[in-house]
C-alpha cells in the first residue's frame, strides 16, 4: 500500500510540475498603469510615461521625476492600432507635428494626463503609443527631446532614436 501511495504521489507532483503557471492578468488602472520609461537625449531618463483605461477612456500621462528638475513644455501623443498608422516620413521618422494630440505647458509642468476615447477599441486591442515631449531643465538650461518607451527596445525605422511601446486595451 505504501508504494501505491508513493507512486501516486510521484505521478501527481510529476503531473504538477509539468503544467504551466499562469498567473492572473492585472488589469491597468490608475493606481497601477502600465510604466514606461521618458528618456530624453537617448540616455538621461526623466520620468516615465503611464498608460492606463478604463471603460471609456484610454489615459496616457506624462510624469517627470521632481528630484531631477526637469519639467515638460510640450508633449505630444499619437495612438494607432498599427506602428504605419504613426504619422511618419518616407523614412521611417516619426512627425511628431502630425501626431493627434499635442500640447503645450507653459512655463513647463511635472506630469500632464491625455484623456483619449476608446472609441472602437475593445479589449484586447494591441495599440501602438507614440508619447514625445520636449524637457528643459531650468537650472542648467539645458533643452531636449524626449521619448517614452525603453531605449532601443521599439525603435522607429528611421534613422533616429525615436521610439514607440504598446499597450493592450484591458
Amino acid at each position: 500500500m505504501k508504494k501505491v501511495l508513493l507512486l501516486i504521489s510521484a505521478l501527481v507532483l510529476a503531473v504538477a510540475l509539468t503544467l504551466p503557471i499562469v498567473m492572473p492578468a492585472m488589469a491597468h488602472t490608475e493606481e497601477r498603469p502600465l510604466h514606461k520609461e521618458l528618456n530624453a537625449d537617448q540616455t538621461v531618463r526623466v520620468g516615465y510615461v503611464k498608460v492606463w483605461n478604463d471603460n471609456e477612456n484610454l489615459y496616457v500621462q506624462f510624469w517627470m521625476f521632481p528630484w531631477y528638475y526637469w519639467l515638460l513644455m510640450k508633449t505630444d501623443v499619437h495612438v494607432a492600432t498599427s506602428v504605419d498608422d504613426i504619422p511618419q516620413t518616407g523614412s521611417g521618422n516619426p512627425k511628431v507635428g502630425q501626431f493627434d494630440y499635442s500640447e503645450e505647458h507653459g512655463s513647463g509642468v511635472l506630469d500632464f494626463t491625455y484623456v483619449i476615447p476608446l472609441g472602437d477599441w475593445d479589449a484586447d486591442t494591441q495599440l501602438y503609443i507614440a508619447a514625445h515631449a520636449d524637457v528643459y531643465h531650468p537650472c542648467t538650461f539645458r533643452e531636449e527631446t524626449a521619448w517614452g518607451g525603453c531605449l532601443g527596445q521599439i525603435p522607429f525605422p528611421g534613422r533616429n532614436w525615436a521610439t514607440y511601446f504598446t499597450y493592450t486595451v484591458q
